[in-house]
């Protein structure tokens, strides 16, 4: 009764739960970055930005303090993210020299930005790519002191926990 194409229908299906079980990672991903973005902004109420971009540059998952206008669009901050993030490889060229890169902070008259590679904060094994921490934080704030203090420590205690 069944046509040689029912003998397919296992492969099939390995095919299609093979690729379901890749978007639900993928969507747990972004949830779980979701929720690191939540957290660093209750961490300290300078922080105006908490973003987490992929190592091409593509943000994963982004969130902004309650009531925030914004300076940049949508479509900027994406263009922003991906600079950030080929400044910080850039970085880690130098990585057999200075050792491995921390963290970059720029302070512009409007606000102070910080990029943090995720991996130089706790190494994550199944990390496939590099993946950074991308901020923005009033400009008087003391954002090496927040970063030291408060960020790393949260990034080390939640990302252990994992």
């Amino acid at each position: 009764m069944c046509s040689r194409s029912c003998s397919n229908w296992p492969n099939l299906l390995i095919v299609v739960a093979s690729l379901w079980k890749r978007e639900i990672v993928a969507i747990y991903k972004i949830i779980m970055s979701q929720s690191l973005c939540r957290g660093i902004l209750a961490l300290d109420e300078s922080i105006r930005f908490a973003a987490i971009a992929n190592g091409l540059g593509k943000l994963i998952a982004e969130d902004y303090r309650a009531n925030l206008d914004p300076l940049m669009t949508k479509e900027e901050t994406a263009q922003y993210a991906i600079q950030a993030v080929t400044r910080a490889a850039m970085r880690e060229d130098f990585t057999s020299k200075l050792g491995p890169f921390q963290y970059s902070v720029g302070k512009y008259a409007k606000l102070t930005r910080a990029v943090i590679p995720i991996d130089a904060v706790i190494p994550i094994d199944d990390l496939k790519e590099q993946t950074y921490l991308l901020l923005s934080l009033d400009v008087n704030s003391d954002a090496v002191g927040i970063i030291e203090n408060k960020i790393i420590k949260f990034l080390k205690d939640t990302l252990q926990t994992k």
